[in-house]
């Protein structure tokens, strides 16, 4: 596996783990996200915000990754992503249901890579 494919399997399974050292360790701090919620502040501190968010809003969420493709610096990661709406998603607009919730077919993830961490990202959700 390429050095940019592995940085970003290890960096879904870090967040899916809820493991923010490793996020840490993988993410650049001047992260340029793409889709950030509205009102998060730039870099790695945002994207450790809109997780913890999601958290909130999911605490019981689950994370599949389905595929991994990459080419140089370039990665796109396919995930499949379940939980229970208990916190609601207030950036979307919506209001907890306690109603169980899956991204299908997937969400997907484009990410550039400099080395050893993830530079920018941009999520598509599907479901």
């Amino acid at each position: 596996m390429s050095e940019a494919k592995d940085v970003v399997r290890r960096l879904e399974e870090a967040w899916a783990a809820n493991d923010l050292a490793t996020v840490d360790q993988l993410l650049a701090p001047d992260l340029v996200s793409h889709d950030a919620p509205p009102g998060m502040p730039p870099g790695r501190e945002g994207a450790r915000a809109a997780h913890q968010m999601a958290m909130t809003s999911f605490p019981d969420r689950q994370m599949t990754i389905n595929e991994v493709i990459g080419d140089g610096d370039r990665v796109a990661v396919r995930t499949t992503i379940r939980g229970t709406n208990t916190g609601g998603v207030p950036w979307l607009g919506c209001r907890p249901t306690a109603a169980r919730w899956k991204s299908s077919p997937s969400a997907s993830t484009a990410s550039r890579t400099a080395g050893r961490s993830s530079t920018g990202a941009r999520t598509t959700w599907a479901g």
